[in-house]
């Protein structure tokens, strides 16, 4: 970490506070009993106010935050991906019953190349599903744009 000058300060206030301070304490000794008088005793207040602010700017420059200013976030717990399930083993079986064919378009603007869904009201329990038969799709006048003729599945 770069010393700022703010910081080399803060540091030289705080050691100068300490400095006075005991400089105080030993004028305040005297034959071993420490004797203070009012002055003193507003001066060593002074001292220590000075030296708490010092102390405060130096924090500050050290980029730590004030104590209870920093709210504990709960963790939240890692998620593991959702499994599917037991996978199966050996051949798949295939239930009996109709298979849709596909055909190329539907009646009415249905789907292109999608599937016929046999109705199963029409049919009955051994008859064979009706299919739409195949429409030829209606002629086009020509692309609108040549990215849109690339796409164009006509």
């Amino acid at each position: 970490m770069r010393l700022s000058k703010g910081l080399i300060q803060a540091y030289e206030l705080q050691d100068l506070a300490h400095s006075a301070a005991l400089a105080i304490r030993k004028r305040c000794t005297v034959d071993g009993e420490f004797r203070v008088s009012r002055e003193d005793a507003q001066a060593i207040t002074a001292l220590i106010k000075a030296w708490e602010a010092a102390q405060y700017r130096i924090q500050v420059h050290r980029k730590v935050p004030n104590p209870g200013s920093l709210k504990h976030v709960p963790v939240k717990p890692v998620r593991k991906g959702r499994s599917l399930g037991a996978v199966p083993r050996g051949p798949i079986e295939v239930l009996p019953g109709p298979v849709p064919e596909p055909v190329e378009h539907l009646v009415d603007g249905g789907p292109v190349g999608g599937l016929a869904i046999p109705d199963p009201a029409a049919e009955g329990p051994n008859q064979p599903a009706r299919v739409p038969e195949p429409i030829d799709p209606p002629a086009s006048n020509g692309p609108i744009s040549p990215t849109h003729a690339q796409s164009h599945p006509l």
